[in-house]
């Protein structure tokens, strides 16, 4: 499995802000995400939401204008993202979701601890 960072952005909102990171994941593999999750929790900082969408290339990493996966048919990045880690750091919600084939598909959720 190959992960490669492609940018960030800031959300701000309430006088805070939200964090989407994006990458490109190659030869996804479950297991191997999820250490990578883990290991890189304890670098997310500052604000309150980080967000790291894995897309099937480079080319597809955009931010999107809709969240994963609410309404999947309104944005077609969704049918290129194929997993989202979540990780709130006011309560502590940390999880990666995996999808089958894309955001449009059945996901399988991991606690990242």
């Amino acid at each position: 499995m190959e992960i490669n960072f492609i940018k960030k952005r800031k959300e701000e909102f309430d006088g805070t802000y939200n964090t989407v990171h994006l990458f490109e994941i190659i030869d996804l593999d479950k297991n191997e995400l999820a250490e990578f999750c883990r290991v890189h929790k304890p670098g997310l900082n500052g604000g309150i939401i980080h967000i790291l969408n894995f897309f099937d290339s480079k080319e597809n990493a955009e931010f999107m204008n809709t969240p994963a996966p609410a309404f999947p048919d309104e944005d077609p990045l969704l049918k290129h993202l194929v997993a989202q880690y979540v990780l709130n750091l006011k309560n502590d919600y940390s999880k990666l979701t995996i999808y089958d084939q894309d955001a449009t598909g059945i996901p399988q959720l991991i606690r990242i601890d």
